[in-house]
């Protein structure tokens, strides 16, 4: 589960259906901050020490789907969410996670996850000191163990 720090009650939660775009070969799931309650549960694909590499962002209940940066626009204001391109998971966004709690597309590190100007709940990449930015409740040790979890299932 990602939870951002100062929100005891909101996590990444799943957004509206899943959909297929053919013209973008892909798959995909909107993605948003709500109620914990419906939080979604995600797994790490990677080595978190390696900031060179990244890790991918994946969706547990189905790993095809990971973290996207929809139209791979890395810059401010461009909103997120999980997608697969016909289940090549070699494909997938990878993110850095930074010791301050947020989470940076592993290509652009002076970004991070954070919110919409427009939406509060809507993920969208921010500067990494705008206000907007998320720092996530996960520390190192719950951040490892997704990850070796994750690795122990493939």
């Amino acid at each position: 589960m990602l939870s951002p720090k100062n929100s005891r009650n909101r996590a990444v939660i799943l957004a509206g259906a899943p959909y297929s775009l053919a013209e973008h070969n892909g798959r995909g799931h909107g993605i948003r901050l709500g109620s914990i309650t419906a939080a979604a549960i995600f797994t790490i694909d990677g080595n978190l020490d390696d900031r060179s590499a990244g890790v991918s962002i994946r969706l547990k209940a189905d790993p095809d789907l990971a973290f996207e940066v929809n139209f791979r626009k890395f810059e401010a204001g461009s909103n997120m969410s999980l997608w697969s391109v016909n289940n090549h998971r070699e494909y997938a966004v990878r993110f850095c996670f930074n010791s301050d709690g947020t989470i940076s597309p592993q290509v652009n590190q002076a970004l991070c996850i954070g919110v919409s100007k427009s939406d509060k709940n809507t993920l969208a990449l921010v500067k990494k000191h705008d206000s907007r930015r998320i720092e996530f409740r996960q520390d190192n040790a719950s951040v490892r163990s997704a990850a070796a979890t994750s690795r122990a299932e493939e």
